[in-house]
This record gives structure tokens, C-alpha cells and sequence, in this order.
């Protein structure tokens, strides 16, 4: 297993449930990349519909890494949080993606078109 696979199956797992506010979603995401020598900078957030992009070209030595980042709260005031570390195509695919949403409904989200493009790369 890779390491961009382990740090993306440790995201998986340690953000499935809900969080109280938004930083520590933030805090876990960073913590987790530490383990792999990678420091992000400070991230503010609201925690609403809130999506960050950074390059991570240190996990595995591949300089086109990206780690996407999503956090929004829920209809409880509760808040979700996703993340994965995705390659310069998923990155693209992601800006079109927002695109289309802007121009319909919008009933898609990023985490569910993230989650179905890395699954569907790993068969």
C-alpha cells in the first residue's frame, strides 16, 4: 500500500463521524499529515461549504499530489469533514465538476464524486 493510500484510508476513518467544530476536523487532517512530513499552514475556516486545495509533493515523491479538503456543518449544527489526497486529473475533474454545479441544482457534492473516482481507480 502506498503511502497516499494509507494517509487517504486514514482520512476515510477518522472523519466518518461528526464533529463539534470545524478546527478540529482541520487539527486531525493536520496531525494525520505530520506522520508523513507534511506541514500544512494555518487554515481558517467557518465550516460552512468550506473547500481547500493544497499541493503535497512530499507523500510518495510525486509532486502532483494534491490534498483536497471539505467541511461543512450539518441541519444539527454538527459538522462533516472529508479529505483525500487526489492527483492532478481528480483535481480537474473537481474544478469542472464545480462548474456544472453552479449551473444546476447542485444536488451533487464534492465528497460523494471524490469518494466514487477513488474507488472506481483502485478497482
Amino acid at each position: 500500500m502506498s503511502d497516499v493510500e494509507e494517509v487517504n484510508k486514514k482520512f476515510d476513518s477518522v472523519l466518518a463521524g461528526k464533529f463539534k467544530n470545524p478546527e478540529i476536523i482541520l487539527q486531525t487532517v493536520q496531525s494525520i499529515l505530520l506522520g508523513y512530513g507534511v506541514n500544512l499552514p494555518n487554515i481558517e475556516t467557518d465550516g460552512i461549504d468550506d473547500e481547500f486545495v493544497f499541493n503535497v509533493e512530499s507523500i510518495d515523491g510525486n509532486d502532483a499530489m494534491y490534498l483536497y479538503i471539505a467541511v461543512d456543518q450539518d441541519d444539527t449544527g454538527m459538522f462533516e469533514g472529508y479529505a483525500q489526497i487526489i492527483d492532478g486529473e481528480d483535481l480537474e475533474d473537481l474544478e469542472e465538476m464545480d462548474g456544472d454545479i453552479e449551473d444546476e441544482d447542485g444536488d451533487e457534492d464534492d465528497e460523494s464524486y471524490l469518494r466514487q473516482t477513488r474507488r472506481s481507480s483502485d478497482s
